[in-house]
């Protein structure tokens, strides 16, 4: 985070929208969306045998937990 120049987006659905439920073209226009930005992208995402048929964008790490309020100080 410290070497994001542009600062950075937590993307994070909780318990309403668990990773492994989300439509495919959802993530997929999400992570276009978000890929085009100069900000780099925390995702909170909980792997999945779907994994292998995604495409991320480049700016995009997926982490499997995020010390929420850590990021926000």
């Amino acid at each position: 985070m410290n070497g994001a120049e542009h600062g950075v987006i937590l993307i994070s659905f909780g318990t309403c929208l668990p990773t492994q439920d989300m439509n495919t073209r959802i993530f997929q226009a999400i992570s276009s969306a978000v890929g085009k930005l100069p900000q780099r992208v925390l995702w909170k995402w909980d792997k999945h045998i779907k994994d292998e048929n995604l495409t991320f964008a480049e700016n995009i790490l997926r982490v499997p937990w995020v010390p929420q309020n850590d990021l926000l100080g």
